[in-house]
């Protein structure tokens, strides 16, 4: 049985963001994967939020993905624009103004400061699965850009090994909430996995009242692998207490994050925070690049609390929800 171990701690009491290093997880004993399923689970507990070291990513694989990123975010607006999605949809280029994450939570809030590119999986299959039509809503082509060249390459590649570390983290996941290892492999062979890359301008002008670089929301699906960088203007999860914290950049680092999702599969034992992007401070504006791996369950899974994570003191707190129409929901309400 899973319990919040930590009722102890004052109601308003959150923990700084903490780093966990897993490659003992990865390459250790029993006791070592013991020892830090037990640190993801309490990480997931009090805050919902860690930063992941020792991964095995190659940091020049992030850097290559940020300078192919940033050379397709310097191209004139007309060229970007090619590359469009279409209004209410995913995939492709999504210019400045087109995004407004508070509204998934139905707050009023001007458009977020930012633009994106977004891809889903690079090759689907033709089978049932993709080709139904919620698979060809959640799956849809996309055109890659032109330029720079290698483009297409890097983030194929930076994809696919997100994917591997992303099942690393459920297994990881599993284990900390006393389950099978494999217990969400099937659950999330097919997941609907987005790549998006996030480009945060200067702020050379002050922005609107209310107005940000991401405003307040609460991931979607199973877990985020997001990699940031050390420049003004940053993350920020909401504590307890209703104060907005930092999160810790590290170099090399991944910060992980669960999402709605995984809170109804954990019957909110594990907790998806609000988080946010904030403004840099006047005088210290500076451009920012984000990167976020976004992991879903397949489509078809059916999202109920686990039986690990329901006790007379805690009952199921969400009805069954098949996964796939929860992310349309959240996707749609997002785009302005």
């Amino acid at each position: 049985m899973i319990t919040d171990q930590f009722n102890g701690r004052g109601a308003d009491a959150r923990p700084a963001v903490p780093v966990i290093h897993i490659a003992s997880y990865l390459h250790g004993s029993a006791e070592d994967r013991a020892r830090v399923a037990a640190e993801v689970n309490r990480a997931c507990t009090e805050v919902g939020f860690f930063v992941v070291t020792g991964h095995g990513v190659d940091p020049q694989l992030t850097e290559a993905l940020r300078g192919v990123s940033t050379a397709f975010f310097d191209l004139p607006e007309e060229e970007k624009r090619r590359y469009t999605s279409n209004p209410g949809r995913t995939m492709g280029y999504v210019p400045m103004g087109r995004e407004n994450l508070a509204a998934t939570l139905g707050k009023t809030r001007p458009a977020d400061v930012k633009e994106v590119f977004d891809i889903c999986r690079p090759d689907v299959p033709a089978d049932e699965y993709y080709t139904s039509p919620m698979g060809r809503r959640l799956f849809r082509p996309y055109p890659w850009p032109d330029r720079p060249e290698q483009f297409r390459e890097v983030w194929t590649q930076y994809y696919r090994t997100m994917e591997r570390l992303a099942a690393d983290m459920m297994r990881l996941f599993a284990d900390a909430l006393g389950l099978p290892s494999d217990y969400f492999a099937d659950r999330t062979n097919r997941s609907v996995d987005y790549l998006r890359v996030i480009n945060y301008p200067a702020q050379v002008e002050a922005p609107a009242d209310g107005q940000l670089r991401a405003g307040e929301h609460t991931d979607y699906g199973t877990l985020t692998l997001l990699a940031t960088e050390d420049v003004p203007g940053g993350l920020q999860v909401r504590t307890r207490a209703g104060e907005w914290s930092d999160v810790p950049h590290v170099s090399g680092g991944f910060v992980v994050n669960i999402g709605d999702m995984m809170a109804q599969w954990t019957n909110d034992v594990w907790v998806s925070t609000l988080h946010r992007v904030a403004n840099p401070k006047a005088g210290q504006s500076a451009r920012r690049q984000s990167i976020a791996f976004f992991q879903n369950p397949n489509y078809d899974t059916i999202i109920k609390p686990l039986a690990t994570c329901v006790s007379e003191a805690n009952p199921p707190r969400y009805e069954a929800t098949p996964a796939g129409e929860w992310l349309v929901d959240k996707a749609t309400k997002q785009r302005t």
